[in-house]
């Protein structure tokens, strides 16, 4: 009879073990929903700042100066300046809204529609420029800014250039919210863009 009852003690120590040390399945949090604060707290958010780099090349017209070989020799003048523009790009989030958002809490995934990138125009900073070479008299101040000028226009409305930023502003765009998504606690986040890229005047 003691056999029996320290058996039915010792089955039900091992039970009881069991049952404590069995660890208890985590309750799967839901997702709050996504509103634009959970994205960023900024109205604009700065995506990417490209880079390009060109020449102002000044010269003397051969034919007003006595031909080109007179002119090399004695009057032409030769002015080349690298210049640098910077072309930034960043999405106006204030134009993205909650219906914007289609979440799926059963699945874990989203779609969100962003404000396509805003491109600016291009910036010259002066401490960029850099003389590559020069020959002959000297050009005046207001020739080389006059040359400066149409170059930074050329660039400006250059639409392979500010396809190229736009096409890289994109991915930028969708790598950041996408991140910021899988963060949130979401397996899979599809970004979308509204259409229409906007350029700032």
């Amino acid at each position: 009879m003691k056999e029996i009852i320290l058996i039915a003690i010792l089955l039900a120590g091992i039970v009881a073990i069991f049952l404590l040390g069995k660890p208890k399945k985590k309750k799967e949090e839901d997702i709050q929903p996504v509103t634009r604060q959970k994205l960023t707290t900024k109205n604009q958010l700065d995506i990417v700042e490209a880079t390009v780099k060109s020449l102002v090349i000044c010269k003397d017209d051969d034919e007003k100066q006595g031909g080109a070989l007179i002119g090399w020799m004695f009057k032409d003048r030769y002015y080349i300046e690298s210049i640098v523009a910077t072309i930034r790009a960043s999405v106006d989030m204030e134009d993205f809204t909650e219906d914007d958002i289609k979440q799926n809490n059963l699945n874990k995934t989203i779609t969100i529609k962003v404000p396509c990138p805003t491109l600016g125009e291009a910036n010259f900073p002066q401490e960029k420029n850099e003389i590559i070479w020069k020959k002959g008299g000297k050009f005046e101040p207001e020739e080389v800014e006059e040359l400066r000028k149409q170059k930074q226009k050329e660039i400006n409305q250059d639409k392979k250039i500010r396809d190229i930023v736009l096409m890289q502003a994109k991915q930028n765009a969708e790598n950041f919210f996408k991140s910021r998504l899988i963060y949130l606690g979401f397996n899979d986040a599809n970004i979308n863009f509204k259409k229409g890229a906007k350029t700032e005047q």
